[in-house]
């Protein structure tokens, strides 16, 4: 079909805002189960989709070199059986791609990001694995160096480069590249605005985000923990967070955040009266970067509190009560900033200090420059770049 019997697709092409789509209808756009089932269709050369095995080969084509291994399997496959939500000793594979007597294995993440443990589990002499994102980001770099990581920006270029048509499944096939790339502009504009600074792109965010029948909280939430995961990333290129682990998370009471409470950077130490106070409570502390959940990108002005950036505390065994007062007396409370106003008695983690984000500091740079500010309030960078 050409492009111009497909209006809803045209629509998706250079922007973040589209109409809705069958998968929108049926709200299956979260549901990783369903985009395997539809990955492995496309892959499946006797499926109903009239492409053959020509998805399977572009798609293998473009596969990285260290997966040359899975690379050579799917290319020389004859007939392949491909089937989703596969039991097996090592782990429930996604996708199975079997190929003779070997077998490809294709872990997939979407609305969520994955780490090296459940990829290792699947490696054996006749098991070659693919990680498959809906972005870079849905892998951590461990995971992007020891495995051929693969995105749905590939799926979605295979597909126009075959451009499904000729039956009645072609709408199906359609609506999935609309669909695919709505999503991949939505998440190039997040990039774009916050990463390298593109403040146009935030009315495009917004407007997209607005749309309740589109995007969900957990949509939100995504989007945070892909924006906080690419911070994460931009944080290890700049010396004065060498040596800094952060762990991510997205909690689904609160938010996504970013807390570095493995390492703080080498160079920062709290202040005199903060280690006396650690010293005399037993806290351990660490800083973290909180977007809200039903706020933070889908905040509508620059100036919207959106998120927080947070001191917290690990005193098991203490009431938090009186570990806040011991720290009370050991820190005078900065501007837009709070202590903690209750905490249950059997909280083992809490926060002793929040101070809030506009939305506007969010940008990389000036997100950066509030945690290093924040953090110095309680301690000093001296020494550092």
């Amino acid at each position: 079909m050409s492009e111009s019997r497909h209006p809803q697709e045209a629509a998706t092409a250079g922007s973040a805002t589209s109409g809705r789509t069958f998968i929108d209808v049926l709200q299956h756009g979260n549901r990783e189960l369903f985009h395997s089932a539809m990955v492995a269709w496309f892959l499946d050369p006797g499926a109903e989709h009239s492409l053959g095995d020509r998805f399977l080969r572009s798609f293998a084509e473009r596969i990285r070199p260290v997966g040359s291994a899975a690379r050579a399997a799917l290319l020389a496959a004859v007939a392949p059986t491909v089937r989703t939500e596969v039991h097996a000793h090592r782990g429930r594979y996604d996708i199975e791609v079997s190929c003779g007597d070997s077998r490809v294995v294709i872990e997939n993440k979407t609305k969520s990001v994955g780490d090296p443990t459940q990829l290792d589990r699947y490696k054996g002499e006749q098991t070659h694995v693919i990680a498959l994102g809906l972005c870079e980001a849905s892998y951590d770099q461990n995971v992007r160096g020891d495995y051929p990581v693969m995105t749905y920006q590939s799926v979605l270029d295979v597909l126009d480069d075959l451009h499904p048509a000729g039956s009645e499944w072609a709408v199906l096939a359609n609506h999935y590249r609309a669909f695919l790339r709505r999503e991949l502009c939505l998440l190039a504009a997040v990039r774009a605005c916050y990463e390298q600074g593109d403040l146009s792109r935030d009315a495009e965010i917004a407007a997209a985000l607005a749309d309740e029948r589109l995007y969900s909280e957990n949509d939100v939430r995504f989007l945070h923990l892909v924006m906080l995961q690419y911070f994460s990333e931009y944080l290890a290129t700049r010396p004065v967070w060498r040596g800094t682990e952060w762990s991510l998370d997205k909690n689904m009471r609160s938010g996504v955040w970013l807390a570095n409470f493995r390492h703080l950077p080498g160079g920062f130490t709290f202040s005199q009266p903060i280690q006396q106070a650690i010293g005399d409570t037993g806290a351990g502390l660490w800083f973290h970067v909180e977007l809200w959940r039903g706020l933070g990108l889908r905040a509508r002005s620059w100036d919207d509190v959106a998120g927080c950036l947070q001191l917290r505390c690990y005193a098991k065994g203490r009431d938090p009560a009186s570990v806040r007062e011991r720290f009370q007396q050991a820190y005078e409370i900065g501007q837009s900033e709070a202590w903690t106003a209750r905490t249950k008695k059997s909280s083992e983690t809490y926060f002793l200090v929040r101070r809030e984000l506009k939305k506007s500091e969010f940008v990389f740079g000036s997100l950066e420059a509030a945690l290093r500010s924040f953090m110095a309030g309680f301690g000093s960078f001296a020494g550092l770049a």
